[in-house]
């Protein structure tokens, strides 16, 4: 019986991974691995209906998109644009659009996700957080960010 991909994409030195990938393994689940950012990620897939078929991987490995009920973004490296590509501009577009693409086809998967791309977003927006905390009447103490290291008049 198969139960479905559970599909993981962090960073190829993410040991915290390594345990997980084991424990399914051990558990006869199907897992692929993969790391955007370790060479170029191949995306073929198709729009059928209302549901992206086809697949998403790298030279090694790819799952089957109508296969994945799982998904665990962790820390996957960004893209880096197909090494065919030399104009660094380009590649540079490129890797982006490859970035964009992954993103949106697996988050319109009917999926079960672990740290969802757009909540690990909210989580990373600790300014906002702030001000957030404020208007809900937290203690926030006074804070400064600055890439010039100067302070900012009052």
């Amino acid at each position: 019986m198969n139960r479905g991909t559970v599909l993981i994409l962090t960073d190829t030195t993410d040991h915290t991974v390594d345990l997980i990938v084991h424990e399914l393994q051990q558990r006869e689940a199907t897992v692929v691995r993969l790391d955007p950012g370790a060479g170029p990620i191949r995306i073929d897939a198709r729009l059928d209906g209302d549901r992206w078929r086809g697949h998403v991987g790298d030279e090694h490995r790819a799952a089957r998109l109508e296969e994945v009920t799982s998904v665990l973004w962790r820390w996957p490296g960004l893209p880096t644009g197909h090494p065919a590509i030399t104009d660094p501009a380009a590649r540079a577009w490129a890797a982006r659009e490859d970035l964009l693409a992954l993103r949106g086809i697996l988050r319109t998967l009917p999926a079960r996700w672990i740290s969802h791309p757009a909540a690990i977003a909210t989580a990373g927006d600790k300014a906002g957080q702030l001000v957030t905390a404020r208007r809900c009447g937290l203690e926030v103490p006074d804070t400064l960010i600055t890439t010039s290291g100067a302070p900012v008049p009052a």
